[in-house]
């Protein structure tokens, strides 16, 4: 197993100029036993953190009035 070419192959995973699955199928092909590289791809994939969109939040029941006139009650800080 060629160490230098495993950190190319999770850098360009990283840059997401390659999919998981080209990297996986690169890896074992490198000698890399299946579970390693699928290990090594989470990884790689956990630790690159996308920006999160809105949150939106749904209520449900009955609402009181005194609830609809003050609508920063409606969580909790």
């Amino acid at each position: 197993m060629n160490s230098k070419e495993i950190d190319k192959l999770k850098l360009r995973l990283a840059g997401g100029r390659i999919t998981r699955r080209d990297f996986v199928r690169s890896a074992v092909s490198l000698g890399v036993v299946l579970p390693v590289a699928t290990s090594l791809s989470n990884t790689v994939l956990a630790a690159t953190p996308n920006k999160g969109g809105t949150l939106r939040q749904a209520l449900t029941g009955v609402l009181p009035v005194t609830v609809w006139t003050r609508p920063r009650s409606w969580t909790r800080t």
